[in-house]
C-alpha cells in the first residue's frame, strides 16, 4: 500500500500574542502620562525637586517608582462642589 503525499505547504493560522505589563519604574515623561497628562515640567519641578516624590537614577535618566506616584496621589485631597472661575490677572495700562 502506497502512502499518498500530503500537501506541499501546510497552512498554519497566524497567532497573535498580546503582552501587557506595568513597568515598576517610570521615566519623567511616562510619569507625567501616568498621572493623567500633567506636564513633564510639573513632575520635574513640583514633585521631584520639591522632594514630594523620590527618584532613582537608572542609566542616565531619573526614574520614579509607580508605587511612589500612587502614594503621592492618595495624599492629595479630594475636592467636590462647584469650582470657582479662575481670576485673570493682567497688566494695568498706564493712564
Amino acid at each position: 500500500m502506497a502512502l499518498r503525499p500530503g500537501p506541499l505547504k501546510k497552512s498554519v493560522p497566524p497567532v497573535t500574542i498580546s503582552v501587557s505589563f506595568n513597568p515598576r519604574l517610570l521615566s519623567i515623561s511616562a510619569a507625567a502620562l501616568y498621572l493623567g497628562g500633567v506636564t513633564e515640567w510639573y513632575v520635574e519641578e513640583e514633585l521631584i525637586r520639591s522632594g514630594q516624590v523620590q527618584y532613582r537614577w537608572l542609566g542616565n535618566q531619573r526614574v520614579i517608582e509607580r508605587s511612589d506616584l500612587d502614594q503621592w496621589v492618595r495624599k492629595q485631597p479630594k475636592l467636590r462642589g462647584k469650582m470657582e472661575a479662575p481670576q485673570i490677572v493682567g497688566k494695568k495700562s498706564a493712564a
